[in-house]
């Protein structure tokens, strides 16, 4: 295909490629016009914006069948799909100031404005087109000390392990929480069979709640969309009371598997089911 541009339709992109405000999705569109004609392949295009082959060939057909100022209005989408392309157009706009971890809530926001529906698979696609990319979250740790960690999981916990197994103390194994620490809870506990054990400072990760409450995220809140605050607390509840249902998970998350910040992997043998 021959890629020619005018002067003119040139030295708008140009412009439009230098506005900061500028979007993402919009930047791409403008830098695909600017590439092609000064003999960058479809190709390299695609590797250079992240963009497919196809949604590089159509942003340039819709320039050629558009115009300029269309374009540039981004009244064109380069796709005929379920949305209309001012729809996708409001779709990206609200997805530039807010932050989804899945796409089901997406999919429910859309339903909810456009009364479209898409499977999960559909909107990934979608959502690749218009220029998204999922990124997956890391943990990066703070002011935990290994050598602690490695401390607690490989001398403390197997000896109080111990002595759960031989059916003395409950001890109760928890974060340095201000309200786990506070006076009244542990005068609760005196003269009980229960003691309370700390787990290094910056320890989520030798916290066994923290796994439930992780299995809790996944199919309670990041797999959902709530309208109201009120739903959000009805779900979080409902899924605490049906526990149970979940117990394959949650025996698969709670085991006594280890690892510290440094990288160290322990592995206690369990002494319940």
């Amino acid at each position: 295909m021959d890629y020619q541009l005018s002067p003119q339709d040139y030295k708008k992109l140009r412009e439009s490629q230098n506005n900061v405000k500028l979007s993402r999705r919009r930047y791409r569109k403008v830098t695909v016009l600017v590439m092609l004609p000064q003999g960058f392949s479809v190709e390299m295009v695609r590797m250079a914006l992240g963009l497919d082959d196809n949604t590089v060939r159509r942003y340039w057909e819709g320039y050629e069948e558009q115009g300029i100022e269309t374009y540039l209005a981004d009244h064109y989408v380069p796709y005929s799909g379920k949305l209309t392309s001012e729809q996708e157009a409001a779709l990206t706009d609200h997805l530039e100031v807010n932050l989804y971890l899945d796409v089901k809530p997406i999919i429910a926001w859309v339903k909810e404005s456009f009364d479209v529906c898409y499977s999960i698979s559909g909107m990934r696609d979608l959502l690749h087109r218009l220029g998204f990319t999922y990124k997956q979250t890391k943990s990066v740790p703070s002011k935990a000390d290994n050598e602690a960690q490695r401390s607690f999981v490989e001398e403390k916990l197997p000896e109080l392990l111990s002595e759960v197994e031989a059916g003395k103390t409950i001890y109760l194994v928890c974060d340095n929480a201000r309200y786990n620490r506070c006076k009244w809870l542990q005068q609760w506990a005196e003269g009980t069979r229960i003691e309370f054990v700390f787990l290094p400072a910056y320890s989520p990760n030798l916290n066994l709640i923290e796994r439930l409450w992780r299995l809790l995220r996944k199919e309670a809140i990041n797999s959902v969309y709530y309208e109201t605050y009120d739903q959000f607390r009805s779900g979080i509840i409902e899924f605490l009371k049906n526990r149970k249902g979940y117990k394959d998970e949650v025996r698969s998350l709670l085991t006594l598997n280890f690892r510290t910040v440094g990288g160290t992997s322990v592995y206690l043998s369990q002494t319940t089911s």
